[in-house]
């Protein structure tokens, strides 16, 4: 699944958590989690390894003014489900951005990223604030054309997140606004439908109607933008 240049692969894998692991209570004393939490994440995870840095050396592409460098962490997963807030908690309070590769007990894989953006100051250990999480078990398709890792790191959101966000040339952040924006006018166009057909009065069921075809327009501008 991962087909980053052999250049940003480290040359074996970084153990950063795995059972018996010396120091490996430390690094999930560090999040900040409950005692339930921090078990419920061994019974998890079997272990964790740094795998690839991606970087303006390794990838030839420039940093950019916010990123600057991305781990990839790979994930063995013990169980087919996974407590997605703990791993989202995690991400909050590295110091890189980063993209998970999730491999589950069955052998298949799968990609996490959480879209996030760097605080101004640290607080109580998180370096971040998750916007939203993507997850796809669809190849990625890279062509390290861009020109500098904010935009690397847009495109890696954009191809995680190809399926649940809307199409467009705006930014992954305004994406995502776009995206929720969609859900909530298609929740209303549902719901005005419903009023429209309980409606007795014809003149209120013409106005409803009217409402109703513009929030479909609005939808459908949404979901194809010129």
């Amino acid at each position: 699944m991962e087909n980053f240049p052999a250049a940003s692969r480290l040359p074996s894998p970084r153990p950063v958590y795995k059972p018996y692991l010396k120091g490996n209570s430390d690094f999930f004393d560090q999040l900040g989690l409950t005692p339930a939490d921090k078990q419920l994440l061994r019974q998890q995870i079997e272990g964790i390894y740094l795998t690839h840095q991606l970087d303006a050396k390794t990838l030839s592409i420039p940093a950019g003014k916010t990123v600057q460098q991305i781990i990839v962490l790979s994930i063995d997963l013990l169980t087919p489900h996974y407590a997605s807030r703990l791993l989202a908690e995690l991400d909050t309070r590295l110091g890189q951005y980063s993209l998970f590769i999730l491999r589950f007990p069955d052998g298949h894989e799968e990609i996490l990223i959480h879209f996030k953006e760097k605080l101004a100051q640290s607080r109580e250990g998180r370096n971040f604030k998750i916007i939203r999480s993507f997850q796809t078990d669809k190849p990625l398709v890279l062509t390290y054309q861009e020109r500098d890792l904010d935009q690397f790191y847009e495109n890696l959101v954009n191809q995680v997140g190809k399926a649940a966000l809307v199409k467009g040339p705006s930014s992954v952040k305004d994406r995502i606004e776009q995206t929720k924006l969609l859900a909530n006018l298609e929740k209303q166009a549902v719901q005005l439908k419903k009023r429209m057909f309980a409606e007795k009065a014809m003149r209120k069921q013409m106005e409803l109607q009217k409402a109703y075809k513009d929030l479909q327009k609005e939808i459908e501008q949404l979901k194809n933008p010129q």
